[in-house]
């Protein structure tokens, strides 16, 4: 008996770490599917590499975009469930830290990311996305990704 309500409650969905599922662009309805959302971070590791890639051939600083960088890296983070704080962001960003700070500053008054308290570390804070930018990033990744991914 104790050992089957142990499993249940480990089994037992934790809203708190539960990530919001992507909508489906094309019905509106979540997505359940775990290896739907492994593709959508696949394709966002995916941007931010050939993203490095194209910075390293141009002139520096050509391209920057911190914002999107931060939500990328946040978006798949969050998904692999890593906990990333304001300096992975900032490094994430790939610009100078003031830079990437202020970029963080403007997402959090949009309402694109909160910031907290590590409860191990009072110095220490950690950054995540809102529901809405979750969903966000994971709609334009599905219609910019995995749909023209389809069509090839």
């Amino acid at each position: 008996m104790a050992r089957s309500i142990a499993q249940h409650l480990s089994n037992a969905p934790r809203p708190e770490l539960e990530m919001p599922r992507p909508r489906d662009p094309r019905g509106g309805e979540p997505s359940g599917e775990k290896g739907h959302r492994e593709k959508l971070v696949a394709a966002a590791r995916h941007y931010l590499r050939c993203r490095r890639k194209r910075e390293a051939g141009f002139p520096p600083r050509l391209f920057a975009d911190p914002a999107w960088d931060v939500l990328l890296d946040l978006f798949a983070c969050a998904s692999e469930g890593k906990a990333v704080t304001v300096t992975d962001a900032c490094i994430a960003a790939n610009v100078p830290t003031t830079t990437a700070l202020r970029s963080i500053s403007k997402l959090e008054d949009c309402g694109l990311l909160r910031r907290s308290t590590d409860p191990c570390d009072g110095r220490r804070i950690h950054l995540k996305l809102s529901a809405r930018a979750d969903q966000l990033i994971a709609e334009w990744l599905e219609t910019t990704f995995l749909e023209a991914h389809r069509q090839i």
